[in-house]
């Protein structure tokens, strides 16, 4: 397959090379356009072509893409290298001052594990809130429960499980089948 350059567009340059001789050859023989079923015969030709480059450049784009995350993977790596550097250098400086200012070593290195442990019970915490985010239960909810009747709101609105939520994409949330 030739090699092709997508200056302007994927496919423009070839298919207006192509349509120029297509009404170069009309007008230097004089003979009248096309009919419509040669037309679509042309297009039909044509489309290979500009199928091909568009998924050339498709894989272009995810070649690119896919350099890109694994630089960024790498970033990431690096700073967090340095974060955790920057962590224990604190920690030093912290329990040398506390040290310095007349408290025992024991009592300093316990006071900063209390600290530290009190910091990884917060993350724990809010790791485990967001991961109820992750499973995606309104889509699947949505999704398995196709084709099947909802339950409809009482006239008065006053259903008390839909209550305090909120509506998303015109269905409210908690809406259907638990999931």
């Amino acid at each position: 397959m030739p090699a092709t350059t997508h200056a302007a567009g994927p496919g423009d340059q070839q298919s207006a090379a192509r349509s120029d001789s297509l009404e170069s050859k009309a007008a230097s023989t004089g003979d009248p356009p096309a009919p419509m079923g040669q037309g679509l015969k042309e297009i039909w030709r044509e489309l290979p072509g500009l199928l091909t480059d568009r998924v050339d450049l498709l894989a272009l784009e995810i070649k690119r893409a896919g350099a890109a995350l694994v630089k960024l993977a790498m970033l990431v790596v690096a700073a967090t290298v340095l974060i955790v550097t920057v962590w224990l250098l604190a920690w030093a400086t912290a329990i040398t001052a506390m040290v310095g200012a007349g408290l025992p070593v024991a009592v300093a290195l316990v006071l900063m594990l209390a600290v530290n442990a009190a910091a990884l019970w917060w993350a724990w915490v809010r790791a485990q809130a967001l991961l109820k985010r992750v499973n995606l239960s309104a889509t699947f909810r949505h999704l398995t429960d196709f084709g099947q009747e909802r339950p409809e709101a009482p006239p008065d609105g006053a259903n008390p499980a839909r209550s305090n939520s909120q509506p998303v994409a015109g269905r409210a949330v908690g809406a259907g089948h638990a999931g």
